[in-house]
């Protein structure tokens, strides 16, 4: 069998406690007392040494086994003779269940700890100085115990508190500017890392989102919003951020399109905002004397009404020095688009086979005003060639005042769905119409 562990000895004492047998104590060499002990396990033919006996080191002790505690007692110290009387559980153990860290730089790791069997009161002394059973408020690190019974018998434990390896974070993303009645996504790329896996997300402002448990919901604002994030992760751990939505101001007032310092260098930058924006009361656009070689395509803006309208005026004095052209398609189209209003200036479309004016899609409440409207000397018969077009959508209630209107197959073309289903409250007058196809 494999050796008796520690050093040789003579005068040493034994018990048995269930299928397995200890050793201890006993002298050699040089008279020098032992007092360690060593448990042999037959299964396996080892040794394992134990808790050393609480008295003094010594021999010739005698010992004995009762149920599942083994004793020992007397013997010579090498100075007098002994009469004192231990206790051995081999039961005398203890574990520890541990609680990390449950977000980085928390500090509230447990450690709490269990004694089996052994002789109470025990008395505890942690490697951080505590005295308690148990431990808490802990940062991530090794925490070890000492253990001692009421005889003075010792063990040891110790544990390991960890922490998630980074910081929980959260992102809402980059405040954002969006235009009015436009939808956005917020959040961020990614919303949420760190920490630990997996992650809850709760938005506020639930109204105006898609779904406020995404991580990228779809934000549809009305007005300027914050929005913020609260996320959680499976630890519990929570932190917040947040993402301002600002909706565009709607327009209102009076703004330049041209010349020096404008508000607008052109149309389309001018539209651009329109259609963006929206308005909020009526808006007029002083456009200032020079040529603009572009196309105007208007659709539905937000907030036009019979009370709130667009008026794109020219010169009122000489309507010439305000030249709008293009060289394709339309030069202004009003696609859907209602209350608004051209005056004052000189429209003109150079192919000929185009339109300068068209209007689709339900373009209502529109007026054309004291304009001159130049189409291009054309050859073809087509009604589509005109100065003033509307095809086959119902656009109604428009108003064609005042205005010059050269060339082109035919001055004004107002086309309606079909012969029974014709557009209506149209009301033209006072026009000069010049040079069309014959």
């Amino acid at each position: 069998k494999t050796d008796v562990g520690g050093a040789t000895r003579t005068w040493a004492v034994g018990f048995s406690i269930g299928n397995k047998g200890y050793v201890g104590t006993g002298t050699y060499p040089s008279a020098t007392y032992k007092k360690d002990f060593w448990e042999y396990d037959p299964s396996d033919n080892t040794w394992t040494q134990k808790t050393d006996l609480v008295g003094a080191a010594r021999l010739g002790a005698f010992g004995l086994s009762i149920n599942n505690k083994g004793y020992i007692g007397g013997g010579y110290d090498g100075s007098s003779f002994l009469q004192d009387f231990w206790e051995y559980s081999p039961d005398y153990s203890s574990s520890i269940s541990e609680t990390n860290v449950t977000c980085k730089g928390a500090n509230d790791g447990v450690a709490d700890l269990l004694v089996i069997d052994g002789v109470p009161p025990f008395t505890f002394l942690w490697s951080n100085s505590a005295t308690t059973e148990d431990i808490t408020g802990l940062a991530p690190g090794a925490y070890s115990v000492t253990i001692t019974d009421a005889n003075g018998c010792i063990i040891n434990d110790g544990t390991t508190i960890t922490e998630p390896a980074t910081a929980l974070v959260v992102d809402a993303g980059v405040d954002i500017t969006i235009c009015s009645s436009t939808s956005t996504t917020i959040g961020g790329s990614p919303t949420a890392s760190g920490g630990t896996a997996s992650y809850t997300y709760a938005w506020d402002q639930t109204a105006t989102l898609d779904d406020s448990t995404l991580a990228n919901p779809t934000a549809s604002p009305a007005v300027t919003t914050t929005y913020t994030v609260n996320l959680t992760d499976s630890n519990n751990c929570t932190v917040s951020d947040a993402i301002i939505v600002t909706v565009e101001t709607p327009l209102a007032g009076t703004y330049t399109i041209g010349g020096a310092t404008p508000d607008y260098a052109t149309f389309t930058l001018a539209v651009n905002d329109l259609l963006c924006k929206g308005i909020s009361a009526p808006v007029l656009f002083d456009v200032r004397d020079g040529t603009y070689n572009e196309s105007v395509n208007i659709t539905y803006v937000i907030g036009t009404s019979a009370a709130d309208t667009i008026v794109f005026e020219g010169n009122v004095t000489d309507s010439s020095l305000v030249l709008l052209t293009n060289t394709s398609g339309y030069t202004v189209q009003l696609d859907g688009a209602d209350y608004i209003t051209f005056k004052n200036m000189h429209l003109q479309m150079t192919l000929g086979t185009a339109r300068v004016i068209e209007l689709i899609n339900g373009a209502d409440n529109n007026n054309f005003l004291f304009n001159k409207i130049e189409a291009a000397t054309v050859s073809t018969n087509d009604l589509t060639y005109a100065g003033i077009y509307s095809g086959p959508t119902l656009d109604n209630d428009n108003n064609i005042i005042g205005n010059l209107i050269e060339n082109g197959n035919y001055g004004i073309s107002l086309e309606g769905m079909s012969i029974s289903t014709q557009e209506t409250g149209n009301l033209i007058q006072a026009n000069i119409v010049n040079g069309g196809y014959s």
